[in-house]
């Protein structure tokens, strides 16, 4: 068992920030050298303490590692010692339990170089030591593009596959060729070799993962006495067949692919209330689904998130619970692990009250962390965020200062060309330059912004825009960029989150957004007679001016407000937290309103002002909602569908530009932005479908707390369900679709095959136009060849589709489908939105598809396999099989060879 009393270790654990490691030998702690930081033995445990210092705040991640091949007395020490390096600490770090193999993202992180998995252990004789024995021969297995592990495999050509690259250090060479007039002759030479041998199917992302191991190796473990040599398949050296002996014929690939983003059911997850009072645990059930409330979480207790579909266990520690609860915060998640049959390898975290990390806050509705504010802006909160160097914008000294110009995504200073064009069912209309700037809320607008680096299409998507008029900027925005040569950086831009160099396109005018209304000709209707507008400083000079509810909560002490009043009057109400070109922008606004209005400050309002705002009320007042912290750290996620399926998976630990794969699309998450950038080898799967998943992060992120912030987010699991099983409401799917009315064989193939992935989801909900008007439904029967096709597509994925009348004329273009019985019902179809001229489908989804029970035996014919049966029958010679025969002659025959 290990000691009772604290190692002396522990004297320097978190005292600076960084990365320490200790390897449990002989029940003690010992530190492994900063050089050999990545290197694990299978058949030892570790304990791994981030520190990250703050000013005189300071952040723990405690991690505590097992190898496949640890001892349980060592994975029992390691355990205690994690407890008592808590208590140590003072109960602060977040801890986490991490198995060979299994690692979270943030510990793999720590390694920028890889884990490396080395054969042995402390009971074997293995140490961490620097030392000049240099003699030992290995071979190392490199698997994985962004989570990179290199594990020690026999030396022989048996672990050789074709798709991966390893690693043959082969130490203190005796050579059998010497350069020069010696050649053939046996010598020593003193120099060591590593061979880097390249499969003839790996990626050149995977060859710089595998150098970039090597070199470690070179400079942490033989002390860069040591030459690379890169080998590829079919070109190795005598040297390499000496040691490995001649060489057979090779897999294509491993038993096992590349790591992959985990893709398990991440949507049940469990909140229990933990005990072990009476020595014994208890846990008892507080909800049994997310997202939970946060007022769930008692100060007083323990508590057991339980999220073991996706391999996850949360432990959350009250500040005031029970001392001998929170020490057996971990023992009793193991426990729990046990009870649940849960999977050996399923993580578990333990978090302190005030400690806990974004995943575990996901699960929540209503996180909100003490010093979070209510209303707009956000608040500083040390300790807990990334201290970041803010620099003031300058717009003069943009091309000085990459980083000013970064951080306030900021690529010029907006003197380029601006063309604008409003979204019509007629295409792209031009705007009127004297109107640059004004846009309403019931359009959407292109903005095309042309400088000497290039072009960038932003689309602005009013937040009253119609469901077509959506669907139009993004195909207009499409066809634009081809136009260009499809060299234009997209950006998608809804209405109030116009990012800062949008904003700065429009010149000396700030940017006007109305609330609704349209600045079409046929469609405006008259303004209203009272109307407010806050005016928002954003960069510099930089300001934006938004309609807002004419209503007291909507001011902000911050900013600045004209509220115009029916008689072409108002009032110019100044925070008193207001600047000068807050005040100069609601001269302009007032200008452009044609209305005069009497300056007000914050405090001194007449009785008139309330009234129309509905009599006075709170409203925000903080002088911290200006200040911008930066408690959402950028991540990177890599998008690829190299092995068959398309997988999001984020890029751990400090991210450079070394880690953008070419043959790959990445997203870049900057928390109020997502940028996508395109490899220029990503194939077009991967650019259609990275694309897709931006909104998918930003609505569902809640369902998915797994993932971070930035995984794949599924509504519900792929895969087989239990006949009767109620439905979730977190399990089901819901879909809109668009189909374009002249899109192409090819298309409609990428089409069809996404209608049948998401067929799988147990329960689906899908909606939208199909704009095939050749279907009769009631008949099942269609007229042209591409409505045919649908139809026949339709019938293997979908048993039902619930909308037979009308919708758009004579015909039902827009369609409902359906793949439970009873899960939607009250389908009306009727009255139309607006001058949209499709009917509203109305329709109503329960959370329990109801079931008639029925003891009569029936084939699911939704799972069988309709393209197998229509091969067979089109092997059939039809007409010869049926010549001359009468009618039930012809039916008995056909059923014979059917």
């Amino acid at each position: 068992m290990a000691p009772e009393r604290p190692p002396q270790v522990f004297a320097e654990a978190g005292r600076q920030s960084g990365l320490q490691v200790w390897r449990v030998e002989k029940l003690e702690l010992v530190a492994v050298p900063p050089g050999l930081h990545g290197d694990f033995f299978v058949g030892d445990a570790y304990l791994v303490l981030h520190t990250e210092r703050r000013g005189s705040g300071v952040a723990y991640r405690l991690h505590y590692w097992l190898g496949k091949e640890c001892t349980q007395d060592e994975s029992t020490a390691a355990a205690i010692f994690a407890v008592q390096m808590d208590d140590y600490l003072g109960g602060k770090p977040v801890q986490s339990r991490e198995i060979q193999g299994y690692e979270s993202t943030e510990f793999v992180g720590y390694f920028k170089g890889g884990i490396k998995y080395k054969a042995g252990g402390v009971a074997s004789g293995f140490n961490h030591v620097v030392t000049n024995d240099l003699s030992a021969q290995r071979l190392l297995h490199i698997k994985g593009r962004r989570v990179v592990r290199a594990t020690e495999v026999p030396l022989a050509w048996t672990s050789f596959n074709k798709g991966d690259c390893f690693i043959i250090d082969l130490g203190t060479l005796r050579c059998s060729y010497i350069l020069g007039a010696y050649s053939g002759v046996d010598a020593v030479k003193g120099e060591q070799e590593i061979y880097q041998w390249c499969g003839s199917s790996c990626n050149k992302y995977e060859r710089l993962k595998a150098t970039q191991v090597a070199i470690g190796i070179r400079d942490n473990e033989r002390n860069g006495r040591s030459k690379l040599i890169t080998v590829e398949e079919g070109s190795e050296p005598d040297r390499l067949i000496e040691v490995l002996g001649s060489k057979p014929q090779l897999p294509e690939c491993g038993d096992d692919d590349d790591e992959l983003a985990d893709i398990t059911n991440r949507r049940s997850a469990k909140l229990y209330m933990v005990s072990d009072a009476s020595g014994s645990m208890k846990v008892s059930v507080i909800a049994e689904e997310n997202p939970f409330s946060m007022a769930m979480l008692l100060s007083e207790e323990c508590f057991i998130l339980d999220n073991g579909a996706a391999r996850k266990i949360f432990v959350w520690k009250g500040k005031n619970a029970n001392p001998q609860e929170r020490k057996a915060a971990m023992k009793n998640a193991e426990q729990f692990i046990q009870q649940m049959n849960y999977p050996a390898n399923t993580q578990i975290q333990v978090l302190p009250e005030g400690g806990e990390t974004p995943i575990f806050k996901q699960f929540f509705k209503d996180w909100k962390d003490k010093d979070q504010s209510d209303g707009f802006g956000k608040v500083c909160v040390t300790e807990r965020v990334a201290k970041i160097e803010q620099i003031e914008f300058d717009a003069t000294k943009l091309h000085e200062s990459p980083q000013m110009a970064a951080q306030h995504n900021m690529v010029d200073d907006g003197s380029g060309k601006v063309e604008i064009w409003r979204v019509e069912s007629s295409g792209r209309v031009p705007v009127g330059p004297e109107t640059y700037g004004q846009f309403y809320g019931g359009d959407c607008y292109i903005i095309l912004y042309t400088y000497p680096r290039g072009q960038i299409i932003y689309t602005w998507q009013g937040a009253h825009a119609t469901k077509d008029e959506l669907t139009a900027s993004a195909f207009l925005t499409v066809q634009l960029d081809r136009l260009l040569n499809d060299q234009a950086v997209q950006i998608r831009v809804s209405q109030g989150k116009e990012p800062p160099h949008l904003l700065s396109l429009f010149k000396n005018k700030p940017l006007i957004v109305y609330k609704d209304g349209t600045s079409k000709k046929e469609g405006q209707k008259p303004a209203p007679p009272t109307r407010l507008f806050q005016i928002r400083r954003n960069l510099a000079a930089i300001t934006r001016i938004a309609e807002v509810d004419v209503d007291a909560t909507s001011l902000n002490s911050n900013d600045v407000f004209v509220l115009k009043l029916p008689n072409n009057s108002g009032y110019t109400w100044i925070g008193k937290g207001a600047n000068t070109e807050e005040e100069q922008g609601a001269q302009y606004i007032a200008s452009i309103l044609k209305c005069q209005t009497a300056k007000i400050n914050e405090g001194q309002e007449p009785e008139e002002f309330w009234k129309v705002l509905g009599g006075k009320k709170k409203y925000q007042t903080s002088s911290q909602l200006l200040t911008k912290a930066e408690d959402h750290p950028p991540r990177l996620y890599g998008c690829s569908n190299k092995t068959g399926r398309f997988i999001i998976e984020e890029v751990p630990g400090e991210f450079t530009q070394d880690d953008l794969a070419e043959d790959d699309v990445m997203l870049l998450d900057v928390w109020d932005q997502v940028f996508v950038w395109i490899g220029k080898d990503a194939n077009e799967t991967e650019r259609q479908e990275s694309v897709k998943s931006v909104p998918l992060k930003n609505r569902y992120e809640a369902l998915d707390p797994e993932s971070g912030r930035g995984q794949s987010r599924r509504l519900s699991a792929c895969g087989s369900e239990s006949e009767g099983r109620p439905v979730n409401k977190a399990d089901i799917l819901v879909g809109v679709c668009y189909r374009p009315p002249h899109q192409d064989d090819e298309d409609d193939e990428l089409f069809y095959k996404q209608l049948a992935d998401v067929s799988k989801s147990p329960a689906l909900v899908l909606e939208g136009d199909f704009n095939l008007p050749g279907v009769c439904w009631k008949l099942n029967t269609a007229e042209k060849r591409q409505s045919r096709r649908f139809l026949e597509r339709i019938e293997d994925n979908f048993p039902l589709q619930l909308v037979n009348e009308p919708t758009r004329g004579e015909a039902p273009l827009d369609l409902l489908f359906t793949n439970r019985e009873g899960l939607v019902e009250d389908v009306v179809v009727g009255d139309s939105l607006g001058h949209n001229d499709h009917e509203i489908r109305e329709f109503s989804i329960l959370r329990e598809a109801k079931r008639a029970i029925n003891k009569t035996s029936a084939l699911e014919f939704q799972r069988a396999d309709f393209g197998l049966l229509r091969r067979l029958v089109q092997r059939v010679p039809w007409e010869t099989a049926l010549e001359n025969k009468g009618v039930q002659k012809r039916w008995t025959r056909l059923k014979k060879k059917s």
